[in-house]
């Protein structure tokens, strides 16, 4: 290895405090069928229940894409069985049968973070909670919506819309789940007034790592134990939440700074107008935004009312942009990637305060620079424990394709989030990739408080093991390194080692592969017909783009998975949503192409004759059971 890789693999193995050397669970194929026969004994649908390498691809990963080096260290990320249960009551049965087991299961749903809180470290099952969706009541009169856990914003703003009624916070990904959005923190659109989700949940469901199932409300001495711990005391089954009366005249108001000082300046004022704004999003300079036609350097504001204040006076030096332009950057607010840069993005995401977000963005932007890549953020306005934080997202392209590109700019991630944290700013999220940081979230006495809970009610490390308190490793050579000065020492290496990233990362201009440009946020999962009829990931158009990624680096495949593939109805839902704007229909075109030569033209339309009859079959049964 080359003596800058060492170094970068060093860093890496270093930055796991309390890291462990785990030995994934490996199951024989007589094992994995008696389990998913007890498991299917318990009420989960038989079909509901994976073990083909196929279906169980698109669960080796979530949003987040680490160079080959990384994940190999991990002790696996393969898991051997997914269950999707429905209901609460068939997630209990299952991790019941898995902890008794000692099978360690990792609960999931779209993926759609890039921190690894969802990937199986230690292979055994994972939970995908996706299927588990729908709303279970609407209470207008008190407005109140009872909701499984696995159901998307996206699908319950649009379920509540017909009783007049709307969410009053969100995440910036519309189609992450109640559940996810909850264990991770709940912190995104809305927050200023409403504070974290915590605050707009009444009840909840929660199935412990033993299995059992209970329901709990506000008041319960354990219920702050489940939101931000990321699944490690509790899984999220259902929860009941505080909804609002559908706002009438939402007001946008979209506003550019000449620097970052004034921009914060004029948050400041905004947040002591009398009638104050619901959300204050800062985007940054307006380079990232050319569609805007905004002054190159200057920072731009998107403010939003609930009603539209009766009188506003401007400040001087601060310039309005046009209604379209508020209205285009409001429309954009869930699709903070939707940006020709690329192919995909690294991340780092905080609460910093406000005092200290001129200062933070000025030496990210440096660091930037340093790496000589590009930097966007996506900042919003919250509110958390009476004080008011930004929520930064700092976000850089990367191309997995360029190796030593890769590897270089992976531990930019790392340097941006330890240089918040020196700011005051506490990291939002720990998957495994924050696990260093897991003490700035929640505090040393919290930490230790957290990690004994764990020990007393998951004492074997069964549910959602390998992260957040110990990182599962197959590093032989990780105690060596787990010295407390060695970790601070390598980041400082790795941010030197800037530099020798030679040429600019994420040109506007260079042609880059659609495939290649897929991030991986579960989008069209949630919205495809196809999954939803076949009960399969395999035909979404994440896995399709991986498929023709495969195609094109010239990896095998089975036909199997070609022939999945086919199973489209071509209705555009996984474009209309993709968070990076891919031109997906055509794709598909070329996928099909692929299919008539690879498995002849017969074969092609016998594919999609059976797929037309599913289809057919599951609309028919629909009907019936619509019909008295």
């Amino acid at each position: 290895m080359r003596t800058p890789g060492a170094i970068l693999f060093l860093w890496f193995v270093s930055q796991l405090p309390g890291g462990c050397r785990i030995m994934p669970t490996e199951l024989s194929e007589e094992e994995l069928s008696s389990l998913a026969a007890l498991v299917a004994s318990k009420g989960v649908d038989p079909k509901k229940i994976k073990t083909s390498l196929l279906e169980l691809e698109p669960y080796y990963r979530d949003m987040g894409e680490p160079p080959g080096l990384f994940s190999r260290m991990l002790s696996a990320t393969k898991p051997q069985m997914v269950i999707q249960p429905l209901i609460p009551r068939q997630l209990s049965q299952a991790v019941k049968i898995l902890y008794r087991k000692k099978i360690p299961f990792t609960p999931r749903a779209m993926g759609s973070t890039g921190l690894g809180g969802s990937v199986p470290v230690s292979g055994g099952a994972v939970l995908d909670l996706s299927k588990m969706s729908g709303i279970v009541s609407v209470d207008e009169h008190r407005s109140e919506v009872r909701v499984l856990a696995g159901t998307t914003f996206f699908q319950l703003q649009s379920a509540i819309s017909s009783f007049g009624l709307e969410l009053v916070s969100r995440p910036s990904n519309a189609f992450g789940t109640i559940g996810g959005w909850a264990a991770t923190g709940g912190m995104g659109l809305g927050s200023l007034t409403e504070g974290p989700v915590c605050r707009q949940i009444r009840h909840m469901e929660v199935v412990y790592p033993d299995g059992s199932l209970e329901q709990i409300d506000s008041s319960h001495k354990t219920f702050h134990d489940f939101f931000q711990t990321e699944g490690q005391l509790g899984i999220f089954a259902s929860v009941t939440l505080q909804v609002a009366k559908r706002t009438k005249n939402p007001y946008f108001l979209a506003l550019s700074v000449d620097s970052l000082g004034h921009a914060i300046e004029t948050i400041r004022w905004l947040l002591k107008l009398e009638h104050g704004p619901t959300e204050i999003t800062f985007l940054g300079q307006a380079d990232a935004h050319p569609e805007l036609s905004a002054k190159p350097g200057h920072e731009i504001i998107l403010v939003m009312w609930n009603n539209a204040p009766n009188t506003l006076e401007i400040p001087a030096g601060v310039e309005t942009l046009t209604d379209k332009a508020a209205g285009f950057l409001w429309s954009k607010r869930f699709f903070p990637m939707d940006n020709h840069l690329g192919p995909i993005f690294l991340a780092s995401e905080a609460m910093v305060p406000l005092d200290k977000v001129e200062s933070l963005t000025k030496a990210a932007r440096k660091k930037a620079a340093r790496f000589n890549t590009p930097l966007l953020m996506h900042g919003h306005a919250v509110k958390s424990k009476g004080q008011v934080l930004m929520l930064i997202l700092f976000m850089f392209p990367c191309d997995p394709k360029r190796g030593w590109n890769h590897l270089m700019l992976t531990p930019l991630a790392a340097i941006l989030t330890s240089l918040a944290k020196r700011k005051g700013a506490s990291p939002y999220g720990v998957g495994i990739w924050n696990t260093p940081f897991a003490k700035n979230v929640f505090g040393a006495r919290r930490m230790k408080e957290l990690r004994e809970k764990k020990k007393a009610m998951d004492p074997h490390n069964l549910c959602n093991p390998g992260k957040f308190f110990k990182v599962g490793t197959k590093a032989k050579m990780l105690p060596l390194v787990m010295a407390r000065g060695v970790y601070p020492t390598m980041l400082r290496v790795a941010s030197g080692l800037g530099p020798l990233l030679k040429g600019k990362t994420g040109s506007r201009e260079e042609r880059i592969a659609v495939f290649d440009r897929c991030v991986w946020c579960g989008a069209c999962v949630t919205t495809c017909p196809a999954v939803s009829v076949t009960g399969s990931e395999t035909v979404s158009a994440r896995s399709k783009l991986s498929l023709l990624k495969a195609i094109h680096q010239g990896e095998v495949y089975s036909k199997k998975r070609l022939s999945d593939a086919l199973q489209c109805l071509a209705c555009g839902q996984c474009q209309e949503v993709c968070a990076r704007g891919l031109d997906l229909l055509d794709e598909w075109k070329v996928l099909e192409d692929i299919a008539i030569q690879e498995l002849g033209e017969d074969v092609f339309k016998n594919s999609i004759c059976e797929f037309s009859n599913l289809v057919d079959s599951k609309r028919q049964k629909a009907m019936d059971a619509a019909l008295p």
